[in-house]
């Protein structure tokens, strides 16, 4: 259980409170303080879940997994912030938009590649 709530638990809980923060209909433009201050808030908080996720997958114990934690996180933080999108489209007073799919991408891609260089061996 300590495993879990170590390394897994962490990235678990980042994309719920994304999906509940997506759930929010007409969320207020006022965090918004300059013109693309929103896909700098996407790229850093998906960025973040990307750190966490390639953080859990490398402490991952299936095998194959930690091998190549980091093609999974990618792709598995990839897919949900597509899905996010999607599910965003759903919501009153929200919409999709591929470029904050595109911010989300990006994030996840640095930070991806930044634990990779900066992680505890």
């Amino acid at each position: 259980m300590a495993y879990f709530i170590r390394w897994h638990l962490p990235w678990l809980a980042m994309m719920g409170l994304i999906f509940w923060l997506s759930s929010i209909p007409d969320l207020s433009q006022s965090v918004f303080v300059f013109r693309l201050s929103d896909k700098l808030i996407h790229f850093l908080i998906f960025g973040i879940l990307g750190w966490l996720t390639a953080r859990g997958l490398n402490r991952c114990r299936v095998e194959g997994i930690q091998e190549h934690y980091l093609l999974f996180a990618g792709i598995m933080v990839i897919i949900f912030a597509a899905t996010d999108e999607w599910h965003q489209s759903f919501v009153p007073g929200r919409f999709a938009d591929w470029l904050d799919w595109l911010a989300d991408t990006l994030g996840i891609i640095v930070f991806i590649f930044a634990y990779s260089r900066f992680k505890q061996t």
